[in-house]
């Protein structure tokens, strides 16, 4: 009777480190490349906001991250990248930003339409009355999802940003939907 405590005890023992481990690894390397990161939001995350900040302290009114503008997306996971937003004038502007396919070229690559490559959008593909004042920013998550019957190609997203309806900066990110 001993010993079927004892092997009941191991087991139990045994499966409890496999969950804890299994726990840590995933905690750990689930998030390794920030443009396929499966967490609610990245813009929390420390580098991200700092290499906004350097990007912001060289005058730009508008920065992406990751900042070699491209991310790839496996399709049917989630990828994100960040829209930072800085009102470098010396009073307060009402901002707006839409994301739009940049080029025919995308769509011609993927042969498919435009609407169907801004539905892998999941959120982020616009905004509207952003208040910011002087030295102010704003960052959001622009966040994709393609599904296992959307193209496996290269587009190119343009992030156009208005300052009270006039254009205010403008940015592109390559996104590479794979497998």
């Amino acid at each position: 009777m001993k010993k079927i405590w004892i092997w009941a005890i191991s087991i139990l023992v045994v499966l409890v480190i496999f969950i804890i481990g299994g726990f840590i690894f995933r905690v750990f390397f689930s998030c390794g490349n920030a443009g396929s990161c499966d967490e609610p939001s990245i813009i929390q995350d420390g580098p991200i906001k700092a290499q906004i900040a350097i990007l912001y302290g060289e005058q730009k009114r508008v920065a992406v991250y990751p900042d070699y503008k491209r991310i790839e997306v496996p399709l049917g996971k989630s990828g994100k990248f960040v829209l930072g937003i800085r009102n470098n004038e010396d009073h307060s502007l009402n901002f707006s930003y839409e994301i739009v396919i940049a080029d025919n070229k995308s769509e011609k690559d993927c042969v498919t339409s435009k609407q169907d490559l801004m539905s892998i959008i999941r959120s982020g593909s616009s905004q509207s009355n952003i208040i910011l004042g002087s030295n102010n920013s704003y960052m959001a998550n622009v966040s994709f999802s393609p599904g296992y019957g959307d193209p496996i190609c290269n587009v190119r997203y343009r992030i156009n940003v208005y300052a009270n309806g006039d254009i205010y900066g403008v940015e592109e990110m390559d996104v590479n939907f794979k497998l």
